[in-house]
């Protein structure tokens, strides 16, 4: 089980996301003091304002001032590739980035949670799960035993995850989906909302239906030459 953090806190996003996070801490049994939130989207103007009773307080890039303040900080990405950039940025600037796991989550025995994973309220994460990196494991979501969540994965609300599924570094899995005992998800891809997922799934594909089936493929550098 994750230790709550003993000291002020930062919370990395400003959206509603960041709101959920909060809340998350929130809940904890003696939680620790949130200084405020850093807003991670330039496009629009949050300094000065408030979220969920806390101040905004800056920018991603002046995240270094607040360096000697906290102890650590929770990334609230809204997509993978923001909790990437997140997590890169709190590492160059020497704070940790804290993983926090939701009071009435079920956390099995010999899980591994990595640096600014999330698990939200009433998920349960079974024996020997290895979870990634940034990853959002989400409300009421089941991960089988043995599976593996990459880093940066987003792992939806209700999504049921069989035992000893891999999923790929920044997967998005959509509010319900479900993944099929020992199923391979690679890197990138995105299943949609609802879907039943069968067969592995290559890098950087789309995936939606029951059974999913490919709809459209993202762009990867890895896979594609252009």
């Amino acid at each position: 089980m994750t230790p709550t953090p003993t000291g002020a806190i930062l919370v990395i996003g400003a959206s509603l996301n960041a709101e959920r996070v909060v809340h998350l801490v929130r809940q904890l049994h003696d939680p620790p003091t949130i200084l405020g939130l850093i807003a991670v989207d330039r496009s629009v103007d949050r300094i000065g304002q408030s979220l969920a009773e806390l101040p905004v307080l800056d920018y991603l890039e002046g995240l270094s001032r607040f360096r000697s303040e906290v102890v650590g900080a929770i990334p609230a990405g809204v997509e993978p590739a923001e909790q990437e950039t997140i997590i890169a940025a709190l590492t160059e600037t020497g704070i940790s980035p804290l993983s926090v796991v939701h009071p009435t989550a079920w956390i099995g025995e010999d899980v591994s949670l990595s640096a600014g994973a999330v698990v939200d309220a009433n998920a349960s994460v079974d024996v020997g799960v290895r979870v990634g990196r940034g990853t959002v494991i989400g409300v009421g979501s089941i991960v089988g035993a043995s599976g593996r969540i990459g880093d940066y994965a987003e792992v939806g609300a209700g999504v049921v995850i069989g035992p000893e599924v891999r999923v790929g570094e920044r997967v998005s899995l959509g509010l319900g989906s479900r993944v099929a005992n020992g199923v391979l998800i690679g890197p990138d891809s995105v299943v949609a909302p609802g879907s039943l997922v069968v067969e592995d799934v290559p890098s950087a594909s789309i995936m939606a239906g029951n059974p999913a089936k490919s709809v459209d493929r993202t762009r990867h550098p890895e896979v594609d030459t252009a």
